[in-house]
């Protein structure tokens, strides 16, 4: 197999929230992509891939960390492995492809999102795709098991949430009963409960069996708290997840106890192996 993919179609069960590059005044807008539709150009709101995989990095490695028992203890070996890591520039090079093959041969999340460390990189094999929005204008766009789903413009998904606010002190201080504080509204673009989305995952390069059911585990736990886009913590960004085929992760997580010692074993010695390179 050169290549696996696995696809979902999402309902908004509550109001969805990220803020794009567009900004009109006090008016905070989605993320918008220009497309070509009816002969003209139009831009059309959607959630953006790097949220979303960034996500399940997170989730994906904390799983691994709790599967394990294991603790991180040099901070960019943490970095790596929970935020990707960022490439440092230098001579020295921090490990040789003895120890960059055995990061992806034992750690398959690694091997799916890849990380940076010291002055190398490792590619990820996992490709997130954007979550587009099920309107007419995507409809070319879309695969053929969601595009009955194109019926409607996205105009009639998108909403707006009004705020007021007052205003502070310069140095971030709040205002006296002495001093006036000017009230502001804040307007913030979101997509309604009901919106439905289409997305894609795929892994290249001829994936394994093993981490297959690495993305499953993360998809997994992805559905268990399944929200996109900002202030979750407040309810926004709520889905209702439907993928196109059963996830099944219990060869990742046989492969994880299994591997257990060794695994463990390694990660000390990466941990160490980052702490030489740090002093070069």
């Amino acid at each position: 197999m050169y290549k696996y993919s696995i696809n979902s179609i999402s309902i908004a069960q509550t109001q969805i929230m990220q803020t794009g590059d567009q900004k009109t005044g006090a008016q905070s807008l989605l993320p918008y992509k220009k497309i070509w539709f009816d002969d003209d150009e139009v831009e059309v709101p959607y959630i953006s891939a790097n949220s979303i995989r960034g996500k399940l990095r997170r989730k994906v490695i904390r799983s691994f960390c709790n599967s394990l028992d294991y603790t991180f203890e040099e901070p960019h070996v943490w970095h790596s492995f929970f935020g990707g890591g960022q490439l440092k520039s230098g001579s020295h090079q921090a490990f040789d492809a003895g120890l960059r093959r055995k990061i992806t041969e034992l750690i398959p999340a690694i091997s799916l999102w890849g990380m940076s460390y010291g002055n190398q990189a490792i590619q990820g094999k996992l490709i997130v795709c954007d979550m587009d929005v099920l309107c007419s204008e995507m409809k070319e766009y879309i695969i053929p098991a969601h595009k009955e789903y194109c019926k409607d413009s996205f105009h009639r998904f998108t909403s707006s949430l009004f705020f007021t606010r007052k205003d502070d002190n310069n140095d971030g201080s709040i205002k006296t009963e002495d001093e006036q504080a000017i009230q502001m509204k804040v307007e913030i673009q979101v997509l309604i409960p009901g919106t439905r989305f289409s997305h894609t995952f795929m892994i290249r390069d001829h994936p394994t069996d093993i981490e297959i059911s690495c993305l499953h585990h993360a998809l997994k736990i992805w559905n268990e708290m399944p929200f996109v886009g900002g202030k979750s913590a407040t309810g926004y960004g709520q889905l209702q997840i439907k993928f196109s085929e059963d996830l099944d992760d219990s060869l990742y997580l046989g492969f994880l106890k299994e591997k257990k010692d060794k695994i463990i074993g390694f990660l000390d010695n990466l941990q160490e192996e980052y702490k030489k390179f740090s002093k070069k």
